[in-house]
């Protein structure tokens, strides 16, 4: 009986597992699309409020590493015929982007049907890959587009949220790499939307 009461005592213990944590900073490779615009973009510092975030960036709103990131999936989709980073010299004809997030976070909680299922199963659910937890991956955020000289030409939203499974076996790293992608290309689509209606 020592393997399965060990098990009930796991089960308890992940009951009460909750946890959030922030989005990563890294993007993951983009596909490269078809047709690439004529528009030059320069990349503004990345500014994310969320609570989460800031916490675990040491009270900052900012973070290079996720710029760069964000930059290099930008350089890397082919959307644009150049794309500037901060602190690079911004040309007459080049169109500001700047990325705001204000949630940006990874909700785990416990799945309220695994301890049920665990003692009917005398914890066979837990060991046969059931789900024990459940990752909600959350991200809503903003892009703002100014001409060079600061004017404000385009705003767009988005908010992206999907929840994923977790097993004993998956218990890793929670991962809102998807949601992170589709926020980003949910913006940038809505921009190259609206690029695409003046350069006709």
């Amino acid at each position: 009986m020592k393997g399965p009461f060990a098990a009930v005592l796991l089960a308890l213990s992940m009951l009460t597992g909750c946890a959030t944590v922030p989005q990563g900073t890294d993007f993951p490779t983009p596909d490269k699309t078809a047709t690439t615009s004529q528009q030059s973009v320069a990349l503004a510092s990345v500014e994310v409020t969320d609570k989460t975030f800031v916490n675990w960036n040491a009270g900052k709103t900012q973070s290079t590493g996720m710029t760069l990131s964000l930059g290099n999936y930008l350089k890397a989709s082919n959307r644009f015929s150049n794309v500037r980073m901060p602190g690079q010299a911004i040309t007459a004809d080049d169109q500001v982007l700047s990325f705001s997030f204000d949630t940006y976070n990874v909700h785990r909680r416990p799945y309220g049907g695994y301890f049920p299922f665990a003692i009917v199963t005398l914890t066979g659910y837990i060991w046969f890959g059931g789900t024990t937890h459940i990752d909600e991956s959350n991200v809503s955020g903003r892009l703002q587009v100014s001409d060079a000289q600061g004017k404000l030409l385009y705003s767009y939203q988005t908010r992206q949220h999907a929840e994923h499974s977790v097993s004993l076996y998956s218990m890793g790293t929670v991962n809102g790499s998807p949601e992170r992608r589709s926020a980003l290309d949910d913006l940038l689509n809505q921009y190259q939307s609206d690029l695409g209606k003046h350069t006709k």
